[in-house]
């Protein structure tokens, strides 16, 4: 973690270190950065950096209707972080706001600083935002008003009787979900999160994985029918072919690849190809592909971000299902650190989208998107198979057979 408190401290963000995680104190709330993840199946959650938000004060679960909207739309409406919520051993609602960045294969210095940046003002964005709506869920800066510096970011040395400094501790000591070891520290051009052991000899064999997960749609070209199934030929495990690169920058006469250089939709493209994922229909806007009967778009937004979305369009009643399906998407939300999911009304109904998003300001090199957008599609998969389990009692997702032989 000594490369996220770096980081953090770059622009001025103060925190309390434990081994395994970093508290940083703000008036309203606090944020706990800590690694998941790691090896396992493919359903699993790669290693990831968590930056996760949680408001100092909760709510009456009376307000969870009203709550329940609000979380809706800035989910629909922006990016990140991810904002959930979860009922409290006293019968409250504590509000949470999750960002979380791809680091199996590495990040530069320069890709770490962005995306801790990144986290902490649109964390801070959404909890004004939280306690514009909810008001409770400000603290009032009465109270204690030397606990927070000017800036509205906390110092680590403030008054130990503080009940938020007393808090901040205790959240260093409280149970990671599943959280691994340290993740290693380098230093530009080398990566300042380094890739996990073997990470770079395995990378290929990884998205072979993913690929043979996976069974590739055509979009239909009317409405008669299921499109065709394009598996691979033969049923064999694919290969990765080299990976395509764009032209190279002219000041960047040494980029092979290796290093973070600005993502386009060709480049996605391309990596869509390595995955299987050939298939594809689109614009300079994005990319537009069918895998495992689930519609998905690949786009560049503001940011500058990559998202990834996955559509799944039941066509409910937006009165009647709304606070159902919210709440799968939000018990989808709790337990995932890659994927937000959340309601979208149409003409047609009541729809769920779900997304992933990886910040690329400072660029990526071709294993990074190749391995963000694998890890992309197969946890939006999972998040759509089991929100439409739920939902419906059937699946919306097409997986292949399994086989055992």
């Amino acid at each position: 973690m000594a490369a996220v408190r770096i980081a953090g401290e770059s622009f001025g963000y103060g925190c309390y270190p434990a081994p395994d995680r970093l508290v940083f104190p703000w008036q309203d709330h606090r944020v706990t950065a800590y690694v998941l993840g790691g090896y396992g199946v493919l359903a699993d959650t790669p290693a990831t950096l968590v930056l996760e938000g949680e408001l100092r004060r909760d709510l009456d679960l009376a307000q969870a209707n009203e709550l329940a909207v609000t979380l809706n739309t800035w989910n629909q409406e922006r990016l990140g972080p991810v904002l959930s919520f979860r009922l409290t051993d006293e019968g409250r609602i504590s509000v949470r706001a999750r960002s979380s960045v791809q680091i199996r294969v590495g990040l530069s210095e320069e890709q770490l600083a962005d995306a801790v940046n990144q986290a902490m003002e649109t964390t801070r964005l959404a909890v004004m935002t939280l306690v514009d709506d909810f008001p409770q869920l400000g603290y009032p800066e009465e109270l204690v008003p030397e606990y927070h510096s000017g800036d509205g970011i906390a110092a680590a040395d403030e008054d130990t009787s503080d009940p938020r400094f007393r808090a901040d501790q205790a959240a260093l000591k409280t149970p990671l979900p599943g959280a691994i070891p340290d993740a290693g520290t380098g230093s530009s051009p080398r990566p300042a999160v380094d890739a996990e052991p073997g990470a770079e000899e395995a990378d290929t064999g990884r998205l072979a994985e993913f690929r043979d997960l996976f069974e590739y749609l055509d979009q239909p070209d009317d409405d008669t029918g299921t499109p065709p199934l394009f598996p691979h030929p033969g049923g064999e495990q694919p290969t990765v072919s080299p990976r395509h690169r764009e032209p190279e920058p002219e000041n960047s006469d040494d980029n092979t690849g290796e290093f973070p250089y600005p993502v386009t939709l060709d480049r996605v493209r391309a990596a869509l190809t390595d995955l299987g994922v050939s298939r594809t229909r689109g614009d300079d806007e994005v990319i537009v592909a069918w895998v495992n009967d689930v519609l998905f778009g690949f786009f560049l937004d503001n940011g500058p971000s990559y998202l990834v979305k996955g559509h799944w369009d039941p066509n409910l009643d937006p009165d009647r299902d709304f606070m159902r399906v919210f709440l799968l998407c939000n018990d989808w939300n709790e337990g995932s650190v890659n994927t937000k999911a959340f309601c979208h009304a149409d003409a047609d109904g009541l729809q769920v989208r779900v997304e992933f998003t990886a910040p690329v300001g400072e660029g990526l090199n071709d294993a990074q998107l190749g391995h963000n957008t694998a890890v992309a599609i197969n946890q939006v998969l999972h998040a759509l198979d089991s929100i439409s389990a739920d939902a419906t009692g059937e699946s919306v997702v097409h997986w292949p057979p399994r086989d055992d032989n």
